[in-house]
């Protein structure tokens, strides 16, 4: 007899379902999903805040250099203008740190769009406050009117120190150059330094070089070069040349009224012999009453005479030896030796009336600076009027003019070559700037032997940072 075994009751009980339990199950779906979606939700949205976050730091951080690029400017301009200043409106004090941030932004805010920098990650604007040795720079990142921008502000507290001017340049003219001819402008170091700077315009013709930069402020067609600086060139501050600032070196003093020469302050000291009062020829004292002041010395081969009320000296009869300071009159002539010429002209630095403080070389001069000089400074020629080659002739060291240089024919020197260009005497053997060479006798030459020191202070000061704090 088979036996009937009934089925097992478990899968029996797992599909029972109670009264009730299906609804349950409906909503437990649908809460579950909207679970889900709130979650799905929540992780969208932080990852959205996390790319601005992640955004909002990066502008944060591109904030910061474009302020210190700010003062960088800042620097710049008062290194050029002691007193540059871009508000007057600084308060004596401020409440807090957050005040005092609060303020420069103001002020940046609502600077106009001129003294808004661009820079290619931001902009900044540059907050100087008159009277006081602080200086501020705004950064904004994307840019000041960007929406979300960053902002960083930065202070530093700075000192101005004068310092010696120094050459820097092969020639550096202070208004106009014309560069034409045979004419060559080298580095003895090798390093292609030799730089050529106008704070004019340029002119260029002819058969020429430069081993280094030609630039210039206002000449727009020349090119720029590999190497050099960008555009836009800007003017190079040059001091006032004025030959007196070595007046204290002067071993021979040659005045305009009498043709006399005398000992100069810097002359081996005599017995007897009364101290210079640094006055350039003003020689009175005839301590021994024999008509002849005590300072007065023989000429030793100058000669001079006086056309137009003016008094042109000639050393041609002599080989000079020493520092020689020319008042109130030119030189005119070959010179030759080892001495320096300090040539101040009858109107200082206006350029009025005779024209005075000229060197007019003639052909065939060789000379090199003092060698009682030499020490201090190189430089062979200080002019406060005019520097003209009438031919060729060589001269080591540097040459300095207040007006203007006209260097041609076979000429050749080793130094820098300076024409302040200040200004042009009616009547100066130069009007105007020029440096060339002569397609017959062969080219001139401007070596150039490195940096030197002149007995000048630079127009551009010094900056000596004394603290930075970020507000």
């Amino acid at each position: 007899m088979r036996r009937h075994f009934p089925c097992s009751r478990i899968p029996a009980a797992a599909g029972l379902r109670r009264r009730g339990e299906e609804g349950f199950a409906m909503v437990a779906v649908l809460v579950l999903g909207a679970c889900l979606i709130a979650l799905s939700s929540v992780i969208v949205l932080r990852g959205v805040r996390a790319v601005g976050n992640t955004s909002g730091d990066a502008r944060w951080e591109r904030a910061l250099p474009v302020a210190e690029s700010g003062l960088e400017m800042g620097l710049q301009a008062l290194e050029l203008d002691a007193e540059f200043s871009t508000t007057e409106d600084y308060p004596a004090a401020f409440a807090s740190p957050q005040a005092e941030r609060a303020w420069a932004v103001t002020v940046a805010d609502g600077a106009s769009g001129d003294d808004l920098v661009a820079t290619p990650v931001g902009e900044y604007v540059v907050v100087k406050p008159a009277g006081v040795n602080l200086l501020y720079a705004v950064g904004y990142s994307p840019s000041r009117e960007a929406f979300g921008r960053r902002t960083r502000v930065v202070r530093i507290g700075y000192e101005l120190h004068a310092v010696e001017w120094t050459l820097e340049y092969a020639l550096l003219v202070g208004d106009g150059l014309n560069l034409s001819g045979n004419f060559l402008v080298v580095d003895t170091n090798g390093y292609e330094s030799a730089n050529v700077h106008s704070n004019g315009d340029v002119y260029t013709g002819g058969n020429w070089g430069v081993e280094g930069c030609l630039t210039a402020f206002a000449a727009p067609g020349l090119p720029e070069e590999p190497g050099c600086p960008p555009k836009p060139w800007f003017d190079e501050p040059i001091p006032p040349i004025d030959p007196a600032v070595l007046y204290d070196t002067a071993e021979v003093v040659l005045c305009p009224d009498d043709g006399k020469a005398y000992a100069g302050p810097a002359y081996p000291a005599q017995t007897g012999m009364p101290a210079d009062d640094g006055v350039p020829c003003n020689e009175t004292v005839d301590d021994n009453h024999d008509g002849v002041p005590d300072r007065q010395i023989p000429l030793n081969g100058w000669s001079s005479k006086v056309q137009g009320g003016v008094r042109a000296w000639d050393p041609s009869g002599t080989t000079l030896s020493g520092v020689y300071y020319v008042h109130w009159a030119n030189v005119v002539g070959k010179v030759d030796g080892q001495a320096t010429l300090l040539i101040s002209s009858a109107s200082g630095a206006t350029c009025g009336g005779n024209s005075t403080g000229n060197l007019e070389l003639a052909g065939n001069s060789f000379f090199r600076t003092a060698d009682s000089l030499q020490a201090l400074y190189d430089v062979a020629v200080i002019a406060q009027g005019d520097i003209y080659y009438r031919g060729g002739a060589t001269v080591q060291g540097a040459i300095m003019a207040h007006e203007q240089i006209d260097y041609r024919g076979n000429a050749d020197s080793s130094g820098s070559v300076i024409a302040e260009g200040a200004c042009d005497t009616s009547g100066s053997p130069v009007a105007g700037s020029r440096i060339s060479g002569s397609v017959f006798t062969g080219s001139s030459f401007i070596s150039y032997p490195g940096i030197e020191k002149t007995p000048f202070t630079s127009l551009r000061l010094e900056s000596e940072v004394l603290s930075w704090q970020e507000l």
